[in-house]
């Protein structure tokens, strides 16, 4: 068993990071191509779309993958009418909120059937899962971005053909994915996978992601949004490997011993450590890098970039604690994202510009960080539960 599991883990992680890679230079391409007025529209939308994301699962895709061992696939049965009704109901305010923010009525009609497609791409992947159906979704993942980039390339350069992609590519795989593992939904209302704990921790941290970007497009314009986008797109694609690897430090700390957890804790610190130097020893190069890469039309952008990596330690920092707490205490692991969201929301809102915008951002991901530290305490876990 733990052969076919640890296979099963390798082909996720391997697909997750081409796809982020596919991503990358996918981002990179389209920033390139419709400039950073059309690229800061597109991270409005797609900030909008993210923030009210987790909203449309009510948190019960958690609960689902909680109570899998007991239910089985019946779980996805039991909750698929109630997530739908949940879906549709915040796409209509995902297009409302794009509306009202003075966009045209096809913008916010292609945000509300984005947030739709990719909130149904989510719920499928999740009904594979539960039947360990790991490949499926490591092509999916994959074959989403192809298909992205190919819209992309034959679309004309423009905001409306980066959503009208990516409805596609989500839209596509939402389909093939249901054809491989089709099932016929319970026709009742199921409101026992409702979890409040879930649903918070997972707004709280889409709010700490994408709260900053929306203040930064009604603070500093549309052009500003979108140099800041470039350089987390880069950011995102310079830290793959740690980003992704904590989702399996999580699955291993469900068995690790007392001296183990010890160790997290220890290689946490260190780990960070190192990181911050190299980070600061590298700033000139990432500065240059971010330069490079995104043109003149970004001119700056390499400075925000460096900005942005000033929070890939803290990142490190809270493998410990943040494993720590999704064991112990899912309560005071929504808790503390709610700190971390609400001091984003407040540091992007009072930057001055642009740029202090980026290093304050960074700020908020230490400040999450250490409230990790506070939360988790200082007793080590003599086994995981």
């Amino acid at each position: 068993m733990i052969p076919v599991t640890a296979r099963r883990a390798g082909t996720f992680a391997v697909s997750k990071l081409a796809t982020r890679l596919i991503a990358f230079f996918v981002l990179l391409y389209v920033a390139r191509k419709i400039g950073p007025g059309h690229f800061g529209a597109y991270t409005y939308l797609i900030s909008v779309v993210s923030l009210l994301l987790p909203f449309s699962s009510l948190g019960m895709l958690g609960e689902v993958y909680r109570k899998r061992v007991k239910k089985g696939f019946d779980a996805i049965r039991e909750v698929a009418l109630l997530y739908v009704i949940a879906v549709l109901g915040f796409s209509v305010i995902a297009g409302a909120v794009v509306l009202a923010r003075g966009y045209s009525v096809v913008l916010a009609v292609l945000t509300g059937t984005l947030l739709a497609v990719m909130s149904l791409y989510d719920f499928m992947t999740a009904a594979h899962f539960v039947k360990n159906r790991v490949r499926q979704v490591s092509i999916a993942n994959i074959t989403e971005r192809l298909i992205f980039i190919l819209f992309v390339v034959v679309l004309p350069p423009r905001t409306s053909s980066l959503v009208i992609a990516a409805i596609t590519a989500s839209l596509v795989l939402d389909v093939w994915l249901f054809k491989k593992i089709q099932f016929r939904p319970e026709p009742r209302l199921n409101f026992s996978y409702f979890s409040w704990a879930f649903l918070f921790a997972s707004v709280f941290n889409a709010a700490a992601a994408r709260l900053p970007p929306i203040i930064f497009d009604s603070r500093f314009g549309v052009v500003s949004l979108g140099m800041f986008g470039a350089a987390i797109t880069l950011q995102a694609a310079a830290t793959l490997l740690i980003t992704e690897s904590f989702k399996f430090i999580v699955l291993a700390a469900g068995s690790l011993s007392e001296e183990g957890w010890k160790r997290l804790k220890k290689y946490s610190v260190l780990l960070a450590g190192a990181l911050l130097v190299g980070v600061l020893a590298a700033w000139p190069v990432e500065v240059f890098i971010g330069d490079l890469l995104f043109g003149t039309e970004y001119s700056g952008v390499g400075l925000l970039f460096a900005y942005a990596m000033l929070s890939v330690p803290a990142f490190v920092l809270e493998y410990y604690p943040r494993a720590k707490l999704t064991y112990e205490s899912p309560n005071r692991y929504a808790a503390t994202y709610f700190l971390g969201a609400l001091a984003a929301a407040v540091l992007a809102a009072s930057a001055p510009d642009i740029y202090t915008g980026a290093l304050l951002w960074s700020g908020a991901l230490w400040i999450k960080s250490i409230t990790f530290w506070l939360m988790a305490g200082t007793r080590i876990p003599a086994t995981s539960t």
